[in-house]
């Protein structure tokens, strides 16, 4: 790799030389996946720049083009229908956990259609707001309260420090240019003596891509700049001085999504197939879903931290 004097990893800042997988980014293959030889983390190198990175996250390209073929309808209509398993999903993981707190924050809402469920909920027992800097999210946003703020260069304000008891994070660290920065950045969010936070990232180590050699390749995104596995996610959040209180994983696709894998080698991208089609095998789902995320090996995988 020609260009591997100009490497540091994300992570820990080291300059060596990386290893070069066999693997680049689905939609870029200019870049490779590699591997930092001092901590191990993996990301794409060459990385774009802050600039570029602004600008995906205002058009929203890499997303678009994937999902907003599929569909008849406007663009947000077809992400609506396309996310409304994930919404449902992510409530089963985080609704009761967030009854139990006053204040919560999403960071990277999208769209803010996980905010739209919880507010139309009648027992809610708290207060959610929404952060995001998309463009292209924050003209169709429907969640509420949301602030347009970039953490990773802009300090958190007056009105927002200490004010959040429970933060969630979902899927948003993997696309941070700076990691660590971004998470000491956004400490003064949280309320002081008992504020926790919840992220969720992509599993570098997840099942699928052991049993699909084309679900391996499609896995790496060029906007997934960091791809974590168990160790290097809380070496990330121990480095940014919080304590790490837990690190686990959970299937969140169904069987039917990894059939569908093994039979055609591509995705099914009409929704996310997250249940099973026919309601009456959904426990069949709940048992494989279990034993995958018991071996660490779910798609998701999460860290939950206290200052």
């Amino acid at each position: 790799m020609s260009q591997s004097k100009q490497f540091k990893c994300i992570v820990c800042h080291s300059h060596k030389s990386p290893v070069v997988t066999k693997f680049k980014p689905r939609d870029d293959a200019q870049k490779d996946i590699v591997k930092c030889p001092d901590c191990g983390h993996y990301q794409v190198f060459p990385l774009m720049n802050y600039e570029e990175y602004l600008k995906e996250y205002d058009e929203d390209k890499t997303c678009r083009s994937e999902e907003f073929k599929i569909a008849e309808g406007s663009d947000f209509e077809t992400a609506r229908k396309k996310w409304s398993e994930w919404t449902k999903k992510h409530l089963e993981i985080y609704y009761e956990q967030m009854q139990n707190h006053h204040n919560v924050l999403d960071l990277g809402s999208g769209f803010g259609f996980f905010e739209e469920e919880i507010n139309r909920r009648t027992d809610r027992k708290f207060q959610i707001e929404g952060v995001e800097i998309g463009k292209f999210r924050l003209d169709n946003y429907v969640g509420g309260v949301v602030h347009n703020i970039d953490f990773s260069t802009t300090p958190v304000p007056d009105s927002m420090k200490g004010k959040y008891d429970f933060i969630v994070c979902m899927h948003l660290l993997e696309h941070i240019l700076e990691p660590v920065q971004f998470l000491k950045n956004i400490k003064p969010l949280l309320a002081s003596g008992g504020g926790r936070m919840v992220f969720e990232v992509p599993n570098h180590d997840c099942y699928l891509k052991d049993i699909s050699k084309e679900y391996e390749k499609f896995f790496y995104l060029y906007e997934h700049v960091s791809n974590y596995d168990a160790q290097t996610i809380q070496h990330v959040f121990e480095l940014a001085g919080y304590r790490v209180n837990k690190v686990y994983s959970k299937e969140i696709y169904s069987l039917e999504n990894h059939l569908n894998w093994l039979k055609t080698g591509k995705p099914f991208i009409k929704y996310n197939q997250m249940y099973m089609s026919d309601a009456d095998m959904e426990w069949i789902n709940t048992i494989y879903q279990e034993e995958i995320s018991k071996r660490g090996k779910g798609y998701s995988l999460f860290i939950e931290v206290t200052l």
